[in-house]
């Protein structure tokens, strides 16, 4: 039985609320990077504890490089596709993807979507797992785990004008 989808309501395919930041996983990591240039300066550069000046300054330094690395990878790796965000209303796709740092978000829209299919991905045992796939006119392909019916994956075709209205 097909969905009927109005138009105020957005279709969700893969993981809700996907957009929210993943920097929380990081967070310990990224308080033992923090705290390592304290540690370090303490240890390794006893004479610069003398003056308390310096010592801030070599802090501040070292915690300004291990921010610029994190921004750096935020851009250059900005993840996997954990969310597909079909939202009828504005007539894009909104792709949510999640790297190490930070969730990233990327609006396509309707007309530049070529197709929205289902496929079957095989890993290197051989076991199976069905991936739905969006692939742009650029060629720009979004591979993401089907976690949702599908019905649910036809009403999104459907309301993105991919199947003709029975």
């Amino acid at each position: 039985m097909p969905i009927a989808v109005t138009a105020s309501q957005a279709i969700v395919l893969g993981t809700p609320n996907a957009n929210q930041s993943s920097a929380f996983r990081w967070l310990s990591p990224i308080l033992i990077g923090l705290s390592l240039p304290t540690l370090f300066t303490l240890v390794f550069l006893q004479d610069s504890i003398a003056q308390i000046r310096t010592l801030i300054l070599l802090i501040m330094i070292i915690a300004l490089a291990i921010s610029i690395f994190a921004y750096v990878m935020t851009v250059l790796l900005p993840g996997d596709p954990t969310s597909l965000n079909v939202i009828v209303s504005k007539r894009h796709i909104e792709v949510v993807l999640t790297g190490p740092f930070a969730a990233t978000k990327r609006y396509i829209s309707f007309e530049d979507v070529a197709t929205l299919r289902t496929t079957v991905r095989y890993d290197d045992d051989g076991y199976s797992e069905n991936v739905a796939e969006l692939t742009t006119l650029d060629g720009e392909v979004f591979t993401l785990a089907m976690s949702q019916s599908s019905v649910e994956f036809q009403a999104a075709r459907q309301a993105m004008g991919l199947v003709s209205r029975r």
